[in-house]
């Protein structure tokens, strides 16, 4: 049986206080808090993620 590994993290007020905004006041785990920190501070990341939604958008129409 394969041990659950957990990791705890503190978080700077202001970066905790930017998911809380961005996440719509969600709670969410550590795994997608650290999904959307990468997302908020990737400027390339952004814009992939950004043409990725628009190209599955024309795809579904």
């Amino acid at each position: 049986m394969k041990k659950e590994k957990r990791v705890c993290l503190t978080l700077p007020q202001p970066i905790h206080e930017m998911i809380w905004k961005t996440s719509g006041k969600l709670k969410v785990n550590y795994v997608a808090e650290s999904l959307l920190i990468e997302f908020m501070v990737d400027p390339d990341l952004q814009k992939r993620v950004k043409n990725r939604i628009r190209d599955g958008f024309k795809r579904n129409k």
